[in-house]
């Protein structure tokens, strides 16, 4: 090993690798620099009292140094393994204006997602977007009138339909209303737990939302 050590600047130099700050006090009075060679060394002293130069002392033993050897150690084992940041603070309790907020929020993106109605043993998805919707109500009500549609072809994907007759039709048009409606009709019970404090995540809200 070899090692420098410049008690004035807390350097120390280990096989090429200096890392500063390092405490020296532990260093003998008048010792301003150590030099070690790996088996031998000096060390460089202030001058004296009266301002005399001090010549360099050699030494044969780095043992007089093993506490800043261990203090340069423990440096460069925290700069090669730093300690993990620390946990993020939580955040603060979300508000209960904030949690109707989002509760509104929530609720319109599940009732605007989408659903799907069982006809003659086949799952056929819904949109239930606004769009989607006046497109149902407007069939619905197609096929309600005298001389109406009796049947749709209902378009399910990009390149994919299938062909739904008037009655079963009416019973999916009304399925995806009470779907929506559903929607709208867990608001008022959130809210009341909101106010109650038994309600007080977005996950809770999310859960709530998650089941329709």
């Amino acid at each position: 090993m070899r090692m420098t050590i410049l008690a004035a600047d807390g350097a120390v130099v280990i096989d090429g690798r200096g890392i500063k700050g390092i405490d020296c006090s532990s260093l003998a009075d008048g010792i301003r620099v150590v030099q070690w060679n790996g088996t031998s060394g000096h060390t460089e002293h202030e001058p004296d009292a009266d301002g005399d130069h001090v010549a360099n002392e050699m030494i044969f033993d780095i043992a007089p140094f093993q506490t800043i050897i261990n203090l340069w150690q423990a440096a460069a084992d925290l700069i090669d393994n730093p300690p993990p940041p620390p946990d993020p603070p939580d955040a603060p309790p979300m508000t209960k204006e904030q949690l109707v907020a989002y509760a509104n929020v929530a609720q319109w993106k599940r009732a605007t997602s989408g659903t799907t109605v069982t006809i003659n043993e086949e799952q056929i998805p819904f949109p239930t977007n606004p769009n989607s919707m006046t497109l149902i109500n407007g069939t619905l009500m197609d096929m309600q009138i005298e001389g109406g549609a009796t049947s749709v072809n209902w378009q399910i994907g990009p390149t994919s339909f299938v062909h739904i007759e008037k009655d079963d039709f009416v019973i999916a048009a009304r399925a995806v209303k009470a779907f929506v409606q559903a929607t709208f009709d867990a608001l008022p019970a959130l809210f009341a737990e909101i106010e109650a404090g038994t309600i007080t995540t977005k996950a809770q809200i999310d859960a709530i939302f998650a089941a329709f």
